[in-house]
């Protein structure tokens, strides 16, 4: 089935289970905050890409550029184009379900 994101599930779990098993150990910020080179708490495309591609090791045939754009604009709760550290981390925990949460709750706040 596809998400909110207009991505596979399949694809979506194999990325948050490979996130999980990347911070075994470690916390996001602290894991994150490796690729975030402006120290900005947040990463943008490249940033994100290179997380997906190099550390994850995703290839373009599990997700492509244009699958990894969708993802980015469904995590990005603020609109700016880039995806918070603190929305990565949420990710990791509640998988497709927080994509476009900010949207879907407006200012009501997430639900319990």
């Amino acid at each position: 089935g596809k998400n909110r994101a207009g991505l596979d599930d399949a694809t979506v779990n194999k990325l948050q289970s490979k996130l999980k098993a990347a911070l075994y150990g470690t916390d996001p910020f602290t894991y994150f905050s490796r690729y975030d080179k402006d120290e900005s708490g947040s990463l943008d495309k490249e940033e994100f890409r290179t997380l997906v591609r190099v550390n994850l090791k995703i290839p373009p045939d599990e997700l492509s550029d244009p699958d990894i754009n969708k993802l980015m604009i469904a995590l990005d709760d603020d609109g700016e184009g880039q995806v918070g550290i603190d929305e990565l981390a949420d990710f990791i925990v509640r998988g497709a379900a927080t994509f476009f949460e900010a949207a879907l709750n407006g200012f009501e706040g997430a639900e319990g």
